[in-house]
């Protein structure tokens, strides 16, 4: 399975689970099928489990803490029963609509005593020798995620690093959109190593190459920090090494993410500060100037062709914004004519890779010298000597 396919079975897998829930209250709405066996009617029937939390628990969490757990441990079994799709749906809403209270958000005190009965719910459910399916483990990831954002604390981080771990490319999607509001707080605590949750997602990464996940892991690592900035570099830089192949990778356009986070003047100021990260940080962006170029002229016209215009023209930006603040206004003059390109307005069968070579790739140049000439792909790399 290539990396488009696998891409596509993550969203299918997705939006299969979401009209499977769909269906199963559509049929809720006047009784569940007849179970054909009584094998089949106890797998099928879910608990009684509470739609909310009960007022008390937002109020004094500690004190309630048994309360809260009851709530969670009855709504995690109808969430993990596979038969009942309209109880897993219905589960999937109340674990998520309990951060909130009376329209609310419900205090960080109860936002952290609820995580962590959910990521003691969960962590057991996640383990290998629990066995559980994809659907089972897609769910809770899904939870994790929208709890995760509202919490905005570090408790659900064990959940997060199984999820990232998990062998199904959906489930770690999903574990990465969950490791986005955690990775800042996480960041504040670390010590000198590099955090569990922010070593797991490389190799997540990498056993799971595609787009969507490419965009979610960029996502989670746009903090301001050396170790993330390294983290991210890695996986741009394995990025990058997708187009030399026989056609750019899918989803080209996520690749402005890192060009983005890593041109920022606080950026520059406080981790992109010496002259060897920088000229690491214009090597990727020229390369990557150049290789979204060179396929975008070899490309049909066409969302692809579209999306790697776009990726030349952030680079261009970010090149704007690092000679701006870098004070180099012969590489601000070279970047802003590309940098202003819409591809809506560009006439069909444009060549762009004029706009950029040699003008824009000889000036990131003559400002950094260390930086090399990037590679040709696609027909050029052929027929290159």
């Amino acid at each position: 399975m290539n990396r488009r396919h696998c891409a596509i079975a993550t969203l299918t897998l997705t939006v299969c689970l979401w009209s499977a829930g769909a269906r199963g209250q559509a049929r809720g709405a006047t009784g569940p099928a007849a179970p054909t066996t009584s094998t089949t009617r106890a797998a099928s029937t879910a608990i009684a489990a509470p739609v909310t939390v009960p007022p008390q628990a937002y109020t004094s969490p500690a004190a309630n803490r048994a309360v809260i757990v009851n709530f969670v441990t009855l709504n995690v079994t109808n969430l993990l029963n596979d038969s009942d799709t309209a109880a897993q749906t219905n589960a999937r809403n109340n674990l998520t609509a309990a951060t909130s209270t009376a329209g609310a958000p419900a205090s960080p005190t109860f936002l952290f005593e609820y995580a962590m009965a959910l990521n003691n719910a969960f962590t057991p459910k996640l383990a290998p020798k629990a066995n559980s399916s994809v659907r089972q483990r897609l769910n809770m990831a899904i939870v994790t995620a929208r709890v995760a954002y509202a919490a905005q604390n570090v408790a659900l981080q064990a959940t997060t690093i199984q999820l990232i771990n998990d062998p199904a490319e959906p489930v770690v999607l999903w574990g990465l959109k969950a490791a986005q509001p955690q990775m800042p707080l996480i960041l504040t605590m670390k010590k000198g190593a590099v955090p569990p949750m922010l070593a797991a997602i490389k190799p997540a990464v990498f056993k799971h190459p595609s787009g969507p996940v490419f965009a979610e892991a960029y996502e989670a690592l746009t903090a301001v920090d050396p170790l993330v900035v390294k983290e991210l570099i890695a996986l741009w830089g394995n990025r990058l090494s997708q187009y030399q192949g026989k056609e750019p990778p899918d989803d080209p356009a996520v690749d402005g993410r890192p060009v983005f986070a890593l041109t920022t003047a606080g950026m520059w100021k406080t981790v992109v500060t010496n002259k060897t990260l920088q000229t690491q940080v214009m090597q990727m962006i020229s390369d990557q100037t150049a290789v979204s170029a060179e396929w975008a002229d070899q490309t049909p016209a066409g969302d692809k062709h579209d999306q790697l215009v776009k990726l030349m023209v952030q680079c261009a930006g970010g090149c704007v914004v690092v000679g701006t603040n870098q004070k180099i206004p012969a590489l601000v003059a070279a970047a802003t004519p590309t940098a202003g390109i819409r591809v809506e307005t560009l006439p069909a069968g444009t060549k762009v890779l004029p706009m950029v070579s040699p003008g824009l790739i000889a000036a990131i140049n003559a400002a950094f010298p260390g930086v090399q000439p990037p590679p040709p792909v696609g027909a050029a790399a052929k027929a290159a000597p």
